[in-house]
């Protein structure tokens, strides 16, 4: 987790005791509770998640993309829930993939349909994890080789 990325929590934390300070003095001097102040603190909270070492180990190259035979797994991490279930492509079928920071979008059967994915990792290790998956063949057909 880089620095920024736990400044930025830290800042969403301090939001959201911010908003709901202003919740409780609110609802102490007029007896209503404000709604966005409320809501304030339980997104700020909620969104700090997003920025932990937690969400980013969660959301590694290594534990989103895996292989099962023919077939790439891609399991991606879906915040405080852990719902979502892998999505399974066959290496054959991929006819195109896009790689850029913290993205992953792959296109089958060059109909300009496809999957995008969330990965919290730069380009390279997306990119190197992909390499270790797939056969040389296989990268040298989707351009992943260097």
């Amino acid at each position: 987790m880089t620095s920024t990325d736990r400044m930025f929590q830290l800042f969403l934390q301090l939001l959201a005791v911010a908003f709901l300070v202003y919740a409780v003095f609110i609802w102490y001097k007029t007896g209503e509770v404000k709604g966005f102040a409320a809501l304030g603190a339980v997104y700020s909270w909620w969104f700090s998640f997003y920025f932990s070492k937690e969400y980013k180990l969660r959301s590694s190259p290594e534990k989103v993309l895996n292989r099962n035979g023919s077939d790439l797994l891609i399991q991606p991490a879906s915040g405080l829930l852990k719902t979502f279930k892998p999505t399974e492509l066959e290496v054959d079928r991929i006819s195109k993939v896009t790689i850029t920071d913290n993205y992953l979008s792959i296109i089958l059967d060059q109909n300009g349909q496809g999957y995008d994915f969330h990965i919290k990792a730069d380009k390279q290790a997306i990119k190197s994890r992909l390499v270790e998956l797939l056969s040389e063949e296989e990268s040298q057909r989707l351009r992943l080789a260097s």
